[in-house]
Parts: C-alpha cells; sequence; structure tokens
C-alpha cells in the first residue's frame, strides 16, 4: 500500500517521514514519554536537546483528548519501564537534557560575569585617576 499526503510531517505508524531540520540533518521519529505528552510520537532533529541548540520538533500525533488518559498512558508506560520493558525517551534523558541546557546557561552567565568584572575594575582605575588628579589641582 502507498503512502502520500501533502503534509511533509504526517505519516501512518510505522512509516518514518523524510523531513529535514533546520540544521539540514533527517529528522528522527521519537516517542515523548514526558507527563505532559506521554506515549506523543514527535520528529526532532539529531541534535535537539544538545548543546548545538537545534531544537526543531513536530508532534506527528494528535494530543490525548484529557488529562485522565494522558495519565493512564503514562502509568502504563512506567508500569512497562520498571518491567525493563524501555524502549523510548526516559524521563532521565528528559532530565540530562535540561541538565545540558542549565549547565549552558551557566556557562554564559559565568562568561558574561567576566565582561563585568573586567568593566568594574576599568571603572575603579578610571575613578582613582580622577581623585588623583583632582587632589594634585587642589
Amino acid at each position: 500500500m502507498s503512502y502520500s499526503s501533502s503534509n511533509p510531517f504526517s505519516s501512518p505508524r510505522g512509516m518514518t517521514p523524510n523531513v529535514l531540520c533546520y540544521c539540514g540533518d533527517k529528522m528522527n521519529v521519537r516517542t515523548s514519554w514526558t507527563k505532559a505528552n506521554p506515549g506523543r510520537r514527535f520528529l526532532s532533529c539529531p541534535n535537539y536537546g544538545s548543546i548545538q541548540r537545534c531544537n526543531m520538533f513536530h508532534f506527528l500525533d494528535d494530543e490525548l483528548p484529557n488529562q485522565y488518559y494522558k495519565d493512564l498512558v503514562y502509568q502504563l508506560h512506567l508500569q512497562g519501564t520498571r518491567n525493563g520493558n524501555e524502549n523510548h525517551i526516559s524521563e532521565h534523558e528528559d532530565a540530562q537534557n535540561e541538565l545540558l541546557k542549565i549547565m549552558e546557561d551557566l556557562s554564559m552567565t559565568k562568561s558574561k560575569l567576566k565582561v563585568y568584572d573586567r568593566m568594574m575594575m576599568c571603572l575603579v582605575v578610571v575613578v582613582m585617576f580622577l581623585v588623583v588628579v583632582a587632589a594634585f589641582a587642589a
């Protein structure tokens, strides 16, 4: 059976669409196991959540109709995980990705603080120079 659609993101289960992200890499089909979107398939860049910061993703599946179903699918996933049936993105990987983002933000903040520290030292030198000049002028 052939499959064709005008939407490059849509595909039936089991078929992987050939979609390129903004980086030019082929997007991967993954499954979200977060509490907000349990069992929901999505396309993501191979660099999604990495230091390279390509955050392109697109959900392939519709959202579950209400919180009851989300909780039910999430609990079933947790039970399967406890039984050793882990085949999808785990919350542990999500936490690792979040930690990488926090570490990158911390690194950027440290860089900014170094610049501010240098500016403050220059300001102190200028003020001391002005005090010395004012003392000699008086």
